[in-house]
């Protein structure tokens, strides 16, 4: 069972909310992550989540435990920073707001967002 703090649904998806402002980096989305994917790592150790890291991410079962930190980490911010998942997209001052949906059922990407990604930084917020 998943205990999920925040918004509850009884369908396995939900939206999300993206903000990024216009001087925000890689670098800035990467330091945003980087307790979501801290806590995915430690959460999701279950073969599916692997298997699916290791399709992912190439040479991931051969790494160690921050060479994974660091390629899991660079696969979501990349991921974020090329923002191809998102539905919907507005600029509002120098803020880029992009909207999306992830399920629990989805792919790695998906369920990482579902169920970690969060952020509230100067440069860059999830919700």
């Amino acid at each position: 069972m998943k205990i999920r703090n925040g918004f509850v649904t009884n369908s396995s998806s939900s939206s999300f909310i993206i903000a990024r402002r216009s001087d925000c980096d890689l670098d800035d989305i990467k330091d945003a992550l980087r307790s979501s994917v801290s806590e995915f790592l430690e959460c999701e150790k279950d073969v599916w989540t692997y298997d699916n890291l290791k399709k992912a991410i190439e040479g991931y079962s051969e790494m160690d435990e921050n060479e994974k930190f660091d390629a899991v980490l660079n696969y979501f911010a990349d991921k974020v920073e090329e923002g191809s998942f998102f539905y919907n997209s507005l600029k509002i001052d120098d803020w880029k707001i992009e909207t999306g949906e992830a399920s629990s059922d989805g792919d790695l990407l998906d369920g990482f967002i579902y169920s970690y990604a969060e952020a509230d930084t100067e440069k860059f917020k999830i919700k």
